[in-house]
């Protein structure tokens, strides 16, 4: 567990391959009116079908069971990250074959001061804190057709107002209905709807 006010995370033996089979879980805690900022600085992690064999997640909370900012593998660094709140644990793991650099990272704790964060139209996921005026979401690759194999999260908060959704345009897969593709939206662990 890691508390304060700043710091950098590394994969195991960073910057040298990581080990095989490794499993690492980190869990950051900052003060509790403070949001965690993630930077990557590197990212080398082996990168096959869609971070299944190798992969670092980070999750909104303090353990793996809380909701997932992203999934992460390849060599393109991420867009910053942002917590909703004070807590954030990281896991990495990889298989047993192939292997890469790994990840380094700087985590900062910060006010809820300055313009609110916004999300890269296409993005996968993200982080949106709205107030009185209205923000748009558009699906990766929008508006052509979105990629296979993604998992994205889209963490949106309004303190003291109410979120309402207007769909100008939805289109996915829908045979079965809601099976290989779907839009779920959650009021905390409540699903309200499936798209």
């Amino acid at each position: 567990e890691l508390v304060g006010e700043s710091g950098q995370i590394a994969s195991p033996l960073f910057p040298r391959t990581y080990p095989n089979n490794a499993n690492y879980r980190w869990t950051i805690t900052v003060e509790g009116d403070s949001y965690i900022q993630i930077s990557f600085l590197d990212m080398d992690i082996e990168d096959l079908y869609n971070c299944y064999y190798d992969q670092l997640k980070i999750f909104d909370g303090p353990d793996v069971y809380s909701y997932p900012l992203g999934t992460f593998c390849g060599l393109s660094l991420p867009t910053p990250l942002r917590s909703s709140g004070s807590t954030v644990t990281l896991h990495f793991k990889s298989d047993s074959i192939v292997g890469g650099r790994g990840f380094l990272l700087d985590w900062t704790a910060v006010k809820d001061s300055g313009p609110p964060p916004t999300i890269t139209p296409g993005a996968c996921g993200g982080f949106l804190l709205i107030g009185n005026s209205p923000g748009f979401l558009f699906s990766p690759g929008w508006p052509e057709n979105y990629p296979p194999n993604q998992e994205c999260t889209w963490l949106i908060r309004a303190p003291d107002s109410i979120i309402e959704f207007n769909f100008l345009s939805l289109d996915m897969e829908g045979y079965p209905p809601c099976y290989s593709d779907n839009l779920i939206i959650r009021d905390g662990k409540n699903v309200l709807n499936i798209f």
